[in-house]
């Protein structure tokens, strides 16, 4: 919790200052900060994501009750349940990076795709 709450604590207000309670909300986890913190646990995060990403949600959970505790804007913040870790900067290697569709044997497996993406309006 103490990485969340010094690594991502202008996101967490940010998500306590959204009007939606009930949407999903992305919080972005820079793996190589949380590693450089905690070697250990960013070590655990890739070997076992199943079991870790759980408790780093329930982290950033804390985290937000926390923030929301003693803060100025908290009659205007409201705690949310929907909140997520997006893990990044993953580990450059070919085990985490892809060019392609995922493919069965990714199951359970941290991986991350580049590409661009259009959006065609009309």
């Amino acid at each position: 919790m103490q990485y969340c709450l010094r690594s991502n604590k202008d996101d967490l207000e940010q998500v306590l200052l959204e009007a939606e309670p009930l949407k999903h909300y992305a919080v972005p986890i820079d793996h190589l900060g949380l590693t450089d913190a905690d070697a250990n646990l960013g070590n655990l995060l890739l070997a076992e994501p199943l079991k870790m990403l759980p408790l780093l949600e329930s982290a950033l959970l804390d985290a937000q009750s926390r923030v929301l505790e003693g803060h100025q804007y908290k009659a205007a913040m409201t705690y949310k349940h929907n909140v997520h870790p997006r893990l990044g900067h993953l580990p450059n290697c070919s085990e985490y990076y892809r060019s392609t569709m995922p493919v069965s044997s990714d199951i359970s497996r941290f991986i991350a795709i580049s590409g661009t993406y259009c959006i065609q309006a009309g």
